[in-house]
This record gives structure tokens, sequence and C-alpha cells, in this order.
């Protein structure tokens, strides 16, 4: 209450450091209303790759296990707008279905089957990402490998038949223009 007086000025003065302090007071004391808020205004002032994004994610999944499901529903359509990473996208998932499961409206449903969907090839596409960066990842620590033992090879092993087959060329005539 606290919170939403600092934020729309009922007998105080419009203060968003103040809303902010209370409004997540009320979040991290298990408020559902509070998370779901708090929440949104950290995705909102968030850039896609930021902790803000995060952390407002992690509020309103907070605020979705306790069957909030405005909080569920921005959950799902944050992270379908290719917001998050492969974790979220697993929890979209499963706040879709549960979105798919309370919808009344046959539009709905279907346009949240269609989403549900595109979080699938999300969590097939950012997986297979994972995947080639695990595969490019060794691949360079083979080849880094590779190289390291191929300089060894040659400062350690060539490098006394190099010696030698220098002191051979020296001791050949100098020859001038061809």
């Amino acid at each position: 209450i606290i919170a939403q007086m600092y934020k729309e000025g009922q007998g105080t003065t419009k203060v968003n450091d103040r809303w902010e302090y209370w409004i997540s007071k009320s979040a991290n004391g298990g408020a559902a209303s509070a998370q779901f808020d708090y929440g949104k205004y950290l995705v909102a002032n968030a850039d896609k790759d930021s902790k803000n994004l995060s952390k407002g994610l992690d509020y309103l999944e907070m605020a979705g296990k306790q069957d909030d499901l405005d909080a569920v529903r921005s959950y799902y359509q944050i992270v379908l707008m290719d917001h998050g990473n492969r974790a979220n996208v697993k929890k979209a998932l499963g706040f879709c279905q549960k979105l798919i499961d309370t919808a009344t409206d046959s539009y709905d449903k279907e346009q949240l089957a269609n989403g549900y969907k595109t979080l699938k090839e999300k969590y097939k596409s950012k997986g297979k990402k994972v995947k080639n960066t695990i595969a490019q990842n060794t691949i360079s620590v083979a080849g880094a490998t590779m190289m390291l033992l191929a300089l060894a090879y040659v400062f350690c092993g060539i490098q006394t038949e190099l010696r030698m087959s220098n002191e051979y060329l020296a001791k050949l005539p100098y020859i001038e223009d061809g």
C-alpha cells in the first residue's frame, strides 16, 4: 500500500525511489501482486541482456508460481519476444501450458498453442546453439593443443637437424649471382 501511495502520489508526493524500495520489500516478502508489479518494472527498464531482465523474470516467475495469471502471461509474452535464455524458455513453456489449460476462449487457446509451438522451436534452437558452442570450443582446444605439440616438435625435435644442416651449408662455397 505504501509503495502504491508513492507511485501515485496519494497522500504524498510521487517518489519513484521510495516506490521501488517499498515494492521490492513487498515482493521479497512474498506478495504476488508486488512481485508482478516489480517484475514488470524491472523488465520494462532493462536492456535485452541485462541483469534487470533476468531479475524481472525471476519476480514474474515467483508471482506466476502463486497462480497470478497476469504474471504468467507477462512472463510468457516476454520470453516469446526472444528475451531470456534457454532456461527461461523452458519455464515459459510450462506457463504457456498453464494459460492454455485455463483459457476459455477458442481464439485464445489457438493463439497460445501457436505461441507454445514457437517456444518449442526456440527451446530446440537455443539447445543447438549450446551444442554448437561446445563443439566449437572443443575443436578450438584440440587445435590449440595440436599447435602447441607442433611447436614443441619443431623446437625440440627438428631444431638439432636444422642446426646441423646449417653447419653443412655454411661450409659450401659462396656463389654470387646464381
